[in-house]
């Protein structure tokens, strides 16, 4: 039998009062939230780049355009608030984070995981490397190593997922079945936003997409 409720995203309550009601299809849940982005543009990750390194001159490919238009070197950009977003985007925040999770600690980690993207990206050369997290690395792992298994961790959230920019311009990783047009929403309750697609024909109604 259909239990009565209405389903929030982060759980469950019974719904009291005049509109209990058993819904038409157990498939369906009624959730309230706000459509507050939709995905403007997508771009795919061949899987064959995977396979080799062309994958990074793909990733070079999607890196934000404010990045090109800069007027000075590349390694300027050490300290770009931009790249560092758009790798973290990458790894879909599957980062090492040390225990003492102090903001200092947190900085220091990204820096080092910023300055690893700009080695395998060709951004700064092995003598160019200041953070102290990453040097007390090299003193125990070759460098080779670190960017070998950095490189491995980023292939690893590529695989499945697409770079999308927003309407409103944010970055993000979408599932590979995601399209423009589909609405990046926030329920009521959910920690995370979701990726709903208007159902066809149907309207107030949405597919999940991720």
């Amino acid at each position: 039998p259909i239990r009565t409720e209405l389903y929030k995203a982060s759980g469950d309550y019974e719904l009291k009062g005049p509109d209990r009601h058993s819904p038409k299809d157990a498939r369906i849940l009624s959730l309230e939230g706000i459509s507050w982005d939709e995905v403007s543009t997508v771009r795919v990750m061949p899987n064959d780049a995977l396979e080799s390194d062309a994958w990074l001159s793909v990733i070079r490919d999607w890196e934000p355009k404010e990045l090109e238009s800069n007027s000075e070197k590349y390694t300027s950009l050490r300290d770009s608030r931009l790249l560092k977003a758009f790798w973290i985007t990458l790894m879909r925040g599957d980062m090492y984070m040390p225990r003492d999770e102090t903001p200092k600690a947190c900085e220091e980690a990204h820096e080092n995981y910023h300055e690893q993207y700009l080695i395998l990206t060709g951004g700064i050369s092995p003598n160019e490397i200041r953070n102290t997290l990453f040097i007390q690395w090299l003193e125990v792992y070759p460098l080779e190593r670190i960017i070998q298994e950095y490189a491995k961790q980023i292939q690893k959230q590529l695989r499945g997922w697409k770079f999308c920019i927003t309407k409103k311009s944010y970055i993000g990783m979408v599932p590979n079945h995601a399209e423009p047009g589909d609405l990046v929403c926030v329920l009521f309750g959910a920690n995370v936003p979701l990726l709903l697609r208007p159902a066809p024909e149907e309207h107030s109604r949405f597919i999940q997409v991720g």
